[in-house]
């Protein structure tokens, strides 16, 4: 408030932020962290992210997924403080859900669509 003859006062506020269900903000960068399956993960996949401002960004692999492999969608991140036309980046952490456990056939099948393990050395 101003007063003749006084100087005024400061506005103090106190913002208490919240974390978002989707996204981590590191800097001007966005982080998402997502699941695919194992299936997913050795023959490809496709999948849609709703951005914060409700626009959609498609991210997809043809072909493997490391586990914890993470894709870099340049300029989908915030914007720039100083530039808004400038925006940073999204990361894309991508986790791989392995079965809990395989049926026989399933053993049979995954045994028979790779090359036998060669011989261990000795660590």
């Amino acid at each position: 408030e101003e007063k003749p003859g006084e100087l005024p006062g400061s506005v103090i506020l106190t913002l208490k932020l919240r974390k978002h269900p989707k996204f981590e903000r590191v800097g001007n960068d966005l982080h998402i962290k997502m699941k695919v399956t194992l299936r997913e993960a050795l023959l490809g996949w496709s999948q849609t992210i709703r951005h914060l401002d409700g626009h959609t960004v498609e991210v997809f692999t043809q072909g493997v997924t490391k586990p914890f492999q993470v894709i870099k969608i340049d300029g989908e991140g915030m914007p720039l403080r100083d530039d808004p036309t400038s925006f940073g980046d999204l990361y894309v952490k991508v986790e791989i859900a392995f079965p809990s456990k395989l049926s026989e056939s399933q053993i049979q099948a995954v045994g028979n669509a790779f090359a036998p393990d060669p011989p261990k050395s000795e660590l």
